[in-house]
């Protein structure tokens, strides 16, 4: 399974019945001994339930199948040396995933072609979107720039901080870093908004305001990058 085919699932979490759910994580869970070796797990039935639970609390906008190709890859050690099906595991794992470019490249190119069906006048909406991003990472490279922070509405610098990531910046030299950084970034996510933060803040999800919280950083470690992206446009 690919991360496209999972996209392409119709059945979102919030919309599958407790049961389907259940038998599509338990079908998982015993592919992967099959698969990849390892002992039944004689809680199984609990931690299939509380995984449940899980998915219906904060995940329910992702797909049954995204769930299963998360699963799949985790339990194969695509996420880490943990590649046992447990809550934390599982949980860990749909957040890698959900920051991960690959994923993030799919799902935008799966919103451009479905928005396109749905709405194509003559390019105009796709040119303006292009433009806009354009005119955000000149005002937040200027920020940056001038010693200050990134300043706006956490949908606007997620925007930016996934232009420059397919771009080829990076927040640290491995994955594994960029990787812990994230994480890092989505504990800080889920802490009740400062002050100082900007309007909304809990609007957004989390993983919206894990990539606005990390597109500092991101300007600031490739500046030159950032700078040359601008004038080359």
């Amino acid at each position: 399974m690919t991360i496209r085919e999972a996209l392409e699932d119709a059945r979102t979490i919030a919309a599958t019945s407790r049961d389907d759910l259940t038998a599509a994580l338990t079908r998982c869970a015993t592919d992967a001994v099959a698969n990849y070796g390892g002992d039944e797990d004689k809680g199984r039935d609990r931690t299939i339930a509380k995984i449940c639970d899980s998915l219906y609390a904060k995940y329910g906008g992702l797909t049954v199948m995204e769930v299963e190709y998360v699963m799949d890859e985790g339990t194969k050690g695509a996420y880490g040396d943990n590649f046992s099906i447990t809550v934390k595991n599982v949980l860990k794992w749909l957040q890698i995933y959900l920051l991960s470019d690959e994923r993030a490249a799919e799902k935008r190119k799966w919103d451009r072609e479905h928005r396109n069906m749905r709405v194509d006048f003559d390019g105009t909406i796709a040119r303006k979107n292009e433009e806009s991003v354009w005119i955000l990472l000149s005002r937040y490279y200027g920020q940056v720039n001038g010693g200050g922070h990134c300043e706006g509405i956490p949908c606007n610098l997620a925007r930016v901080y996934d232009f420059l990531r397919d771009r080829g910046l990076r927040l640290a030299d491995t994955k594994p870093e960029e990787r812990n950084i994230m994480l890092d970034a989505l504990d800080d996510a889920r802490k009740p908004a400062k002050p100082d933060m900007w309007n909304g803040w809990a609007a957004f999800d989390e993983t919206t305001r894990a990539k606005a919280l990390c597109l500092d950083m991101l300007i600031r470690r490739n500046l030159q990058a950032v700078y040359d992206i601008i004038m080359h446009r």
